[in-house]
């Protein structure tokens, strides 16, 4: 609503990136029941590889 009212300008932003992180979410393995706790020593880059959660920024 904030973008609607006030920021209408970068509304088209906001929407690129809602719609990014919609893809990606659909992509990814569920991240649910995961020992996340085994996973401290496992470089971020492995466990995003084995989730298949693409990080792009």
């Amino acid at each position: 609503m904030k973008v609607v009212l006030y920021d209408i300008e970068l509304s088209t932003k906001y929407m690129d990136a809602i719609t990014q992180g919609w893809i990606m979410a659909k992509q990814a393995k569920p991240l649910f029941g995961i020992e996340w706790n085994l996973l401290w020593e496992t470089p971020l880059a492995d466990v995003r590889n084995s989730l298949n959660i693409i990080h792009e920024f």
